[in-house]
């Protein structure tokens, strides 16, 4: 039952941006609309997470399309096609991660991202590119570096098999889609075409988070246990505000998702001219709204908010700044006032009863963090280290929550070792910033899509964990990665192609 709503509400709305004038309709074709039906479909009735695996790999290996003619697959050398059919799909599903473990060793660990980057990896070499891409050299080695930091932080504190573990699974979940975006990014043509695919599967969810919250039904929360994946520590049913049900849709919670639809939103702002219609920017800004309403979390509207200011700024409309700074304080006040009123608005922003302690908890949280951070500035400390030190911060759910994940990241690196895992995020930002003018037409507002969405989405995680949305903050690493490879000087010279909905014959 829940396979035929999800159905039924991807379909609706790949329907209805189908049917939006100007040129985001091109970013939606056969491919997309085939995966939208067949993933659902696989994730509850496979059965066995090889079936699973296989066919999300092969899905973007062979970016198979339903048509008049029948299935047809994509050409070997149609790798932006390819690209768009990543993007799209890679928030449409949840992590479903599987470990492969021999006597509590773990060998291997498979989630359906990295699934999706061995697919786009493989249709690479199979086309014949060449994976070493010399634009790109710079910022693979300041990634490997946050890498090479986050698996020491892992690692710290644990025995030697779970240090061995820290070095399977930080690459395989993070080094491997980081790869895999950066090289779509970098010999995509244009590279808006593939952000705006994300976009759109942002309003599927958006969609499917509202079902949720009004039926008080999560559609996904079955699908891990159909094809055995890894079962999920706390159940979605949990989180509920004033009484309502929030959605998460594919998300593990539904503050993680009320940040990636507000980072979706935020780089539709950027990429608005690349919509090519009014009517249609509009019509997906209510969409992702609408989400962001349903998953009762505050963390999406600090997110548009710092993200719009950053647009601007990345895009010299000053005039634009000085009406924020006028308007915002007005919109903010409208949006409290209606909040006395209707419970679901309170429940949104948070104002509602069982909302409010979490303000508390969190300035608890920052005071106690930087006194730890004062006192083991040089080395860090380690997880028990930390959980032992905040015990009094212990909830009711017997968690100790580090809802401030650049705070998170010092306490346990040190000083010395938050600035090698952040050394990646200013050199990018001051890059996109200073040679935005200097871009290729076609990636300056790609670029303004990066430069926002990591300003935006640092400063929300202030004030939550990663969970999932170290993904998000992975491929925004690697697309500002790649629009930052593409100049004119470094041009990479790529097949001719098709990019588009239209399949190609194999």
């Amino acid at each position: 039952m829940e396979y035929a709503y999800l159905l039924l509400i991807s379909l609706a709305v790949l329907c209805g941006v189908r049917m939006l004038p100007g040129d985001i309709r091109r970013v939606i074709g056969p491919h997309q609309f085939l995966a939208a039906v067949m993933l659902p479909a696989v994730g509850f009735f496979g059965h066995f997470y090889a079936i699973f695996a296989l066919f999300t790999a092969g899905l973007i290996l062979c970016a198979p399309a339903l048509t008049m003619r029948g299935l047809v697959l994509a050409d070997r050398h149609a790798l932006m096609l390819r690209a768009n059919l990543f993007m799209f799909c890679l928030p449409l599903m949840p992590m479903l991660t599987y470990t492969v473990a021999i006597s509590g060793l773990t060998i291997l660990q498979f989630t359906f991202v990295n699934l999706l980057s061995i697919g786009f990896i493989l249709s690479m070499l199979l086309s014949g590119v060449r994976l070493r891409s010399p634009g790109l050299a710079m910022w693979d080695i300041a990634f490997v570096a946050m890498l090479a930091m986050q698996i020491f932080m892992d690692a710290r504190g644990h025995q030697l098999t779970y240090g061995l573990r820290a070095c399977v699974i930080v690459p395989l979940n993070l080094g491997i889609p980081y790869f895999a975006i950066s090289r779509a990014c970098y010999r995509s043509e244009p590279p808006n075409r593939i952000m705006l695919a994300c976009i759109v599967a942002g309003c599927i969810l958006s969609a499917v988070a509202a079902f949720e919250a009004l039926r008080h039904w999560l559609l996904y929360y079955r699908m891990p246990a159909f094809i055995h994946a890894d079962p999920e520590m706390i159940s979605g049913y949990a989180k509920e505000r004033n009484g309502l049900l929030r959605g998460r849709a594919t998300w593990p919670e539904s503050t993680g998702l009320s940040l990636f639809l507000g980072l979706q939103l935020t780089m539709l702002v950027a990429l608005r001219r690349q919509v090519g219609s009014r009517i249609a920017f509009f019509g997906l800004v209510a969409m992702l709204l609408v989400g962001i309403v349903f998953t009762f979390a505050r963390v999406g509207y600090i997110m548009i908010g710092v993200g719009l200011i950053a647009c601007f700024l990345y895009e010299r409309r000053w005039a634009h700044l000085l009406a924020l700074a006028v308007l915002g304080p007005v919109v903010v006040a409208v949006i409290f006032a209606l909040s006395h009123v209707s419970p679901q608005i309170a429940a949104s922003i948070g104002a509602g009863g069982d909302a409010s302690g979490t303000v508390g908890y969190r300035s608890q949280l920052l005071t106690a963090g930087l006194a730890l951070f004062r006192a083991h500035w040089l080395t860090g400390m380690d997880m028990d280290q930390i959980y032992s030190a905040l015990f009094f911060l212990r909830q009711g759910e017997g968690i100790i929550d580090l809802v401030n994940q650049p705070l998170t990241i010092f306490m346990r690196g040190g000083l010395f070792g938050g600035l090698i895992y952040y050394a990646i995020l200013p050199c990018i930002l001051v890059s996109l910033f200073v040679r935005s003018p200097r871009l290729l037409p076609e990636s300056r507002a790609a670029g303004g899509a990066c430069f926002a969405g990591l300003l935006g989405l640092v400063a929300s995680l202030t004030t939550t964990s990663y969970g999932r949305n170290e993904i998000s903050y992975v491929v925004l690493l690697a697309l500002a990665a790649g629009v930052l490879s593409r100049t004119p000087a470094r041009s990479p010279r790529r097949p001719a192609v098709r990019f588009g909905g239209a399949p190609v014959a194999a």
